[in-house]
């Protein structure tokens, strides 16, 4: 289990809507909702779930109900025999899993005779730890008689991403699941759909998921054997987060990321603080390469709800996504095709000249006050005023927090300006 796994799951409470003693959903609005889904669904609700604590009821009263598919049971028994148990569990989930593998065991002989319709690769989310005939952890009773009925053969039918199942819901009912994810489902339907998909498209899902909050995404594909070099270099220069970017040096600099052949030159930056020092040559210097193709990732509604979801909010019901989503592609297609995101060296040279103007602004300003013209200098401090913000809405000036932070800095040097003319004229501070 990476740590990276280990962040990005919620602890499950003992306590609250579920009675974990008695391996029982209390909850009539969470026993209404899980009762009111499709087997596929519940497949793709449980893959996701923790394992013990709370979520364990839900896991029990998954795999014994009646339309349960095999394959759901199935994965359901290898993920209680071989995901480890929470950091703050101790071994006190032991006798509570091997409860409930015996209820699904026996459930399974009782339905030996059914045929799995759903697809399960056998592999636990996120982490792709192999689960089949995987060794059970200290205490976990193995039957091999048992384990032979849950390898297999498994079917053809793939569930929608765990995201699908709740967007006919009102969003409080999410709030019902939040204690009880092992992996969210937004960051787990992400990283589904990115598996397998070339550089050109991780490059492009980099940039669609820059607004968002993707540092779990993030960290799962810098640590991934196929992450391409482009991939890592983008995120390390614009998404200014230190311990990522400790990761991506620690990778850069051992075994390195999978040369990808594409030109990432345009995200290069000029390294500021620690970062100014000993960064290795093709990272802040790369070689001139393809460039990625075009392509527009939200024309895919999986990937479109997945990606705003970590970043906002759906409309729901699915109608109303659907819509929303035909209304953005539409638009899209409507309007002239969209400049290209500025280089780092673009943003830099918009602050410079942003300085420039700032700089020229205070000088006009304190010379037409030292020297009496105390109405036009009035004047003009409201134009710089009014100047400044239509600069900054007219070029990309970094994002949100290298704005606050440019921002602060004029504050503070304003007030400091301040304070020196009060002392030069009246030899006081206050």
């Amino acid at each position: 289990m990476t740590a990276m796994t280990e962040q990005n799951r919620v602890p499950a409470s003992l306590n609250g809507s579920i009675d974990a003693a008695k391996d029982q959903i209390d909850d009539p609005d969470m026993l209404a909702f899980v009762g009111r889904r499709t087997p596929l669904e519940r497949h793709a609700i449980a893959r996701l779930l923790d394992i013990d604590g709370a979520a364990l009821a839900v896991l029990k009263w998954i795999a014994e109900q009646a339309d349960c598919d095999p394959a759901t049971r199935a994965m359901i028994f290898w993920r209680l025999r071989g995901v480890p148990p929470r950091d703050d569990q101790g071994l006190d989930f032991v006798d509570a899993r091997n409860d409930v593998l015996r209820s699904i065991k026996a459930k399974a002989f009782d339905d030996a005779a059914s045929t799995a319709r759903i697809a399960w690769n056998g592999l636990e989310a996120w982490t792709q730890f192999p689960l089949i005939n995987a060794a059970p952890f200290a205490g976990i009773e193995d039957d091999p008689d048992a384990c032979r009925r849950f390898c297999g053969p498994f079917g053809e039918e793939r569930a929608e991403p765990a995201c699908f199942a709740f967007l006919d819901e009102d969003y409080s009912s999410d709030d019902m699941f939040d204690a009880l994810w092992r992996v969210h489902y937004h960051e787990a339907a992400v990283v589904d759909w990115l598996r397998g998909k070339s550089a050109d498209i991780w490059l492009a899902a980099v940039g669609d998921l820059l607004g968002s909050h993707p540092d779990a995404v993030f960290e799962w594909m810098v640590v991934q054997p196929d992450c391409p070099d482009a991939v890592a270099a983008r995120i390390f220069w614009e998404y200014e987060t230190p311990s990522l970017r400790s990761s991506i040096l620690k990778r850069w600099r051992s075994s390195g990321f999978v040369k990808s052949g594409l030109d990432f030159r345009r995200y290069v930056g000029d390294g500021d603080g620690a970062l100014a020092d000993d960064l290795p040559a093709d990272l802040t210097s790369p070689q001139p390469g393809r460039a990625p193709l075009d392509g527009n990732l939200s024309e895919d509604f999986i990937w479109w709800v997945a990606s705003v979801s970590i970043g906002g909010l759906v409309e729901r019901p699915r109608q109303k996504a659907e819509a929303d989503w035909q209304a953005t592609l539409s638009t899209r297609r409507d309007s002239d095709e969209p400049m290209p995101p500025p280089t780092r060296a673009e943003v830099d040279s918009n602050y410079r000249w942003l300085n420039l103007i700032t700089a020229l602004a205070f000088g006009v300003t304190i010379a037409l006050w030292r020297t009496g013209f105390t109405k036009p200098a009035t004047i003009a401090f409201i134009a710089f005023l009014i100047i400044i913000p239509l600069y900054m809405g007219a070029v990309t000036t970094g994002g949100f927090w290298r704005t606050v932070k440019w921002l602060a800095t004029v504050a503070v040097a304003s007030i400091a300006l301040a304070f020196l003319f009060r002392f030069i004229d009246t030899g006081a501070l206050i």
